[in-house]
């Protein structure tokens, strides 16, 4: 078994710190798909026997929301306006993505659906390789999954030390649409899977890392290679991994080789 320390990132640069503080507490665990879904049928039903759907659902792990938040999407404004909810909790949680897809030489925005990311940012940190991949929730139903396509993505945790982020796209918000489209999202939907891809499908641990020292140093390590991607975009993971590998934080391993020779 592999065991992935993980922790909440708050950090934000224009909030009080005591907020961070709040975005962290009320952080809603990430929990096994498997198990929630034989919760949610109350039954054993036949295909959740079969190793091939059980080998599919290892390793993956359900996001839910952490508050209670109302959007609209307006297609032709191309705007974005939160309701029931404050200035500060909204740039907090919610960033317009839709400010990328303008394009300054034409002064026109693309013409494809509106985007938008949750921060509910998690690091995850792990001794090996192990790839950490954003799926859309293909059990699990909410406001949110019924009128979003989640942008997928996966990268090395032990080669790239990250925030994880929930992006999405809104659909039906496209150039050729004219009414407003309307997510709530409650506390405790389902956002994303996480699904954790090892050698040999081998199982992981998710263990919470506490230690404020570390969680600062894990920090730092996470702007650097964000600020990588930013100041030379474009790359592929590996030669982002290749720029970033110096850095990286050297595990300190055992000097002693035990071996049980009883």
């Amino acid at each position: 078994m592999i065991e992935i320390e993980w922790f909440t990132f708050a950090v934000e640069n224009h909030v009080p710190p005591e907020f961070v503080l709040a975005k962290e507490t009320i952080a809603l665990p990430l929990t096994p798909v498997f198990p929630e879904l034989i919760k949610e049928y109350n039954v054993r039903q036949a295909h959740t026997r079969c190793p091939a759907f059980i080998d599919t659902l290892s390793n993956i792990f359900l996001l839910r929301s952490d508050i209670n938040i109302g959007l609209r999407f307006d297609p032709v404004s191309r705007s974005l306006d939160v309701k029931d909810n404050t200035e500060l909790t909204t740039s907090m949680y919610i960033d317009n993505r839709d400010k990328d897809n303008y394009n300054e030489e034409n002064n026109i925005f693309e013409k494809g659906n509106m985007t938008f990311s949750i921060k509910q940012h998690h690091i995850f940190l792990s001794e090996e390789d192990v790839e950490v991949e954003l799926l859309p929730c293909f059990y699990h139903e909410s406001d949110f999954t019924r009128k979003t396509q989640l942008i997928a993505g996966k990268f090395n945790i032990n080669k790239w030390i990250r925030p994880t982020e929930v992006a999405a796209m809104v659909r039906n918000t496209s150039y050729k649409y004219k009414q407003p489209v309307d997510i709530s999202i409650k506390r405790g939907d389902p956002l994303m899977y996480i699904r954790f891809i090892t050698a040999n499908n081998k199982p992981v641990k998710l263990k919470q890392l506490t230690d404020p020292d570390k969680i600062k140093k894990y920090s730092e390590y996470s702007h650097r290679c964000v600020s990588i991607k930013n100041v030379l975009p474009g790359l592929s993971m590996q030669k982002m991994y290749d720029i970033f590998k110096p850095f990286r934080p050297k595990v300190k391993k055992c000097p002693f080789n035990w071996k049980n020779n009883g």
